[in-house]
């Protein structure tokens, strides 16, 4: 193929059976949802949002990509994309900001497994935050 593009989304909710916001403090941290990484939001630091020690209830991601395979003589095919994301507190609620990773790379497939390199911005234009974030990675497909 002269193009390809994939697409990739998360989404996860603690929920109760009255519609309520889940008590945090009384749900096991490995129950709630972190974002950021090469999974989902590249322009932020693995397992980031909404903070490294507690996540959140309520996750949605989704990102879209485009790479262009034989576009060089040798096997190297660069890539954009971009990932949207919000995060919550619990049953299908998102009150976080729009988090935005725009970003390029490039994947390479070898005998041994995939080589995957990326450059993302992670924002959040709400708040002003802007930063790098760079990934490498073997073996993880897209």
């Amino acid at each position: 193929p002269r193009w390809v593009i994939g697409t990739r989304f998360t989404a996860g909710s603690i929920m109760t059976s009255d519609g309520s916001i889940p008590d945090e403090a009384k749900i096991p941290p490995d129950w709630l949802f972190l974002a950021g990484g090469d999974r989902d939001l590249r322009g932020f630091e693995r397992n980031s949002l909404p903070n490294k020690e507690r996540g959140s209830g309520s996750v949605l991601t989704a990102g879209i990509e485009s790479r262009w395979p034989g576009l060089f003589s040798f096997p190297l095919e660069p890539l954009l994309f971009t990932d949207f994301g919000y995060l919550g507190n619990g049953n299908f609620r998102w009150e976080s900001p729009l988090h935005l990773s725009p970003g390029f790379g490039f994947r390479s497939a070898t005998p041994l497994g995939t080589v995957r390199g990326t450059l993302a911005r992670g924002m959040v234009p709400s708040i002003g935050l802007k930063r790098w974030q760079l990934f490498f990675s073997f073996g993880t497909e897209f």
